[in-house]
């Protein structure tokens, strides 16, 4: 999925239409992403759209709490680890 169809599928979760929230949007699916590539999202998973639901609860979660106040869902939360676990589906840890 394109970084474009990303930004339309996310608007379109949220209710979005036109052009005008475009660059808020896009600043806040950026900072999504980017927790959710340094949680161990692949790339691959993150950029398909089993991570649709996620991101827009993401950008969600970050943009409509009050400064200060922001945290991510137990929905996303969840979401996140699913797409971590789909991400390395074949790894194993020892200990």
């Amino acid at each position: 999925m394109t970084e474009v169809e990303q930004l339309n599928e996310v608007k379109k979760g949220l209710g979005i239409s036109g052009p005008y929230q475009d660059a808020t949007v896009q600043r806040h699916l950026n900072d999504v992403k980017a927790f959710c590539l340094s949680a161990g999202v692949k790339e691959e998973t993150l950029n398909s759209d089993a991570s649709v639901g996620c991101l827009i609860r993401g950008v969600s979660d970050s943009w409509t709490q009050e400064s200060g106040m922001t945290q991510f869902s137990l929905m996303f939360i969840q979401r996140l680890i699913q797409l971590i676990a789909l991400s390395h589906p074949l790894e194993t840890i020892d200990g």
